[in-house]
């Protein structure tokens, strides 16, 4: 759900209007959040290799879908219903 709203924000959106919003801190959460991020970054590919970057970051993604799913699968047997799938949006199209 989250995935396929991302993807209509990116395809209708001004993208001067929300770096000018980042920039000028019109809200601080997203722009905390995205700097903090792109400062992590930097400080990483200043550490590590680009690839060690990449990687690390694969790695952390893929431990956080797992952990996802192994949630729903869990949540599902303790409420004793179908197991639901948290990417079927994103596979079904």
């Amino acid at each position: 759900m989250w995935l396929t709203y991302l993807l209509n924000f990116a395809l209708h959106v001004d993208y001067i209007v929300v770096v000018k919003e980042l920039l000028l801190w019109r809200d601080a959460k997203k722009s905390s959040t995205v700097f903090t991020i792109s400062l992590v970054v930097l400080l990483s590919l200043a550490l590590c290799s680009i690839i060690s970057v990449i990687s690390y970051i694969s790695l952390a993604v893929l431990t956080m879908t797992a952990s996802l799913r192994i949630y729903y699968l869990v949540m599902a047997a303790v409420k004793k219903t179908d197991p639901v799938n948290p990417f079927k949006l994103v596979l079904d199209t």
